[in-house]
């Protein structure tokens, strides 16, 4: 039930998504390639609106201007996007909160390591042998 009425919203408040974007991206000034973001969730907007009118019924048009008046934009280029997922990829990988500081842990890892460079290497010599 909840899906389906985010799908109608979704599509109620698209083309306002789309009359919102920019000339420009935000972020660099780069005029090509450009995406609206909505800076709060379709979800989060629908909570606000079931409290402030406290009814889950569903009023087109008073969702659309509740949704103008809370709703804010960015309009952004997707090198920039990317440049951001990246971001946060790296953030995640980089992030050490999963490592503990046992040293078997590390132990483990180094003879992973050992063990695999050892497998390569016997893969490799074998490739050798194949190709004379």
């Amino acid at each position: 039930v909840q899906a389906n009425r985010r799908l109608r919203l979704k599509k109620l408040v698209q083309p306002l998504i789309q009359q919102s974007r920019g000339n420009e991206c935000q972020i660099c000034l780069s005029r090509n390639l450009l995406q609206v973001e909505t800076l709060q969730s379709i979800e989060d907007i629908d909570e606000q609106f079931k409290n402030s009118y406290g009814t889950d019924e569903m009023d087109q048009v008073l969702f659309k201007r509740f949704w103008q008046r809370n709703q804010r934009y960015q309009t952004i280029c997707l090198p920039c996007i990317q440049k951001r997922k990246s971001k946060e990829h790296d953030q995640i990988i980089t992030d050490n909160r999963s490592l503990d500081d046992d040293s078997e842990d590390n132990l483990a890892s180094d003879d992973l390591t050992r063990t695999s460079e050892s497998i390569l290497a016997s893969w490799y010599t074998a490739a050798k042998m194949n190709v004379n």
